[in-house]
């Protein structure tokens, strides 16, 4: 789960960062962030009232939130638009980063 969290949180703001324009960018990521906090609320709501209330077992409340997720991510790309790539991202190759950090003497784990 950090893994995942952690790189959705740098992604989400480094695109954010890029696609926006400087002077609405604060704006716009406390309207992100007001938007992901109601969206968890809702969402704990309903697990609650799932497991609580209705009743429904873990496998079968785990297996409709995963489709509810992919038919979500799955909208949500065919329906909204692209972003124009401004800054390129240089293409890094993997085994020459690590090769430079550790030449560098940055240490990998704390």
């Amino acid at each position: 789960m950090s893994m995942g969290y952690h790189y959705y949180e740098t992604i989400q703001t480094s695109l954010s960062l890029q696609w926006l324009e400087k002077d609405k960018t604060a704006a716009f990521l406390g309207q992100i962030t007001a938007a992901g906090s109601a969206a968890s609320i809702i969402e704990f709501i309903l697990i609650w009232l799932a497991f609580e209330v209705i009743n429904i077992k873990f496998s079968v409340v785990y297996a409709i939130g995963g489709g509810l997720t992919v038919i979500i991510c799955i909208s949500c790309w065919a329906l909204f638009p692209q972003f124009p790539v401004k800054i390129p991202t240089p293409k890094v190759n993997p085994s020459s980063s690590l090769l430079a950090v550790l030449l560098a003497g940055i240490p990998l784990w704390s």
